[in-house]
């Protein structure tokens, strides 16, 4: 298994060939100039250039590999590598983040939400956010940033990937496990990565409220402890 030193090496080099940079005078993206335009006709206001979290125990050859897929940082949020590691890790989060420690906690069979967020990884669906509002940014700015996303995933190369949300799904090709469509598997699929086939789960968003939020509940209390107990069966790691 590879190092976190060797993860971070790759997903730096990445991001600094196709300018995923988060600072004004460095981003520069192969997208930048459509989502520039497309925004200033939106009236939107960009924060650019958010890189993955890849947590500082990350990957633990004892331990599932996981990837969370989240939708945009919201509010402006963008940062380099470490830093937002550091964030992640300070373990002060809204909704969201509380629904991705209860997948881990589930998953790992870990209490300790600190010692959590260091063994996973977890990228934004669109490197770029609204400045001053948490709302998603529109399709358009996540299709442009679809190709990354997979990039990120390929090189991170995870054993499953929780995609968070509708918008997380954007330009990712999902097959049937064995044509099963039915109980765990109307949200657990293969995603092709490269030449692997890598285990994925279409949550629904922690955060869903209103028309959702029943979904949301059956989800996380019914069908998410399935999925995780079929991943822990059939996904082998050291003990």
């Amino acid at each position: 298994m590879e190092k976190r030193e060797e993860v971070l090496k790759v997903l730096n080099d990445y991001y600094n060939e196709n300018g995923i940079i988060p600072d004004k005078g460095q981003f520069n993206c192969p997208n930048k100039d459509k989502c520039n335009n497309k925004a200033a006709i939106s009236n939107i206001s960009l924060a650019q250039g958010m890189q993955c979290h890849i947590g500082s125990k990350f990957p633990d050859e004892s331990k599932i590999k996981v990837l969370v897929v989240s939708l945009d940082c919201g509010s402006g949020g963008i940062s380099i590598i470490d830093e937002r590691t550091t964030d992640v890790e300070k373990n002060d989060h809204n909704p969201h983040m509380k629904g991705t420690k209860l997948i881990l906690s589930n998953l790992f069979n870990i209490t300790d939400e600190f010692e959590l967020l260091k063994n996973f990884s977890m990228t934004n669906s669109c490197k770029c956010s609204r400045i001053g509002s948490s709302d998603q940014l529109p399709d358009f700015f996540y299709e442009q940033c679809a190709e990354f996303k997979l990039k990120e995933i390929k090189l991170i190369n995870p054993d499953v990937v929780y995609f968070q949300g509708q918008r997380a799904l954007i330009g990712i090709n999902f097959k049937n496990i064995n044509n099963q469509t039915t109980g765990i598997f109307e949200y657990l699929k293969f995603v092709k990565i490269g030449d692997r086939m890598v285990y994925a789960v279409q949550c629904i968003h922690p955060s869903a409220r209103g028309r959702n939020y029943q979904r949301r509940k059956d989800f996380y209390d019914n069908l998410l402890p399935n999925i995780n107990k079929f991943l822990r069966e059939t996904i082998k790691v050291l003990n």
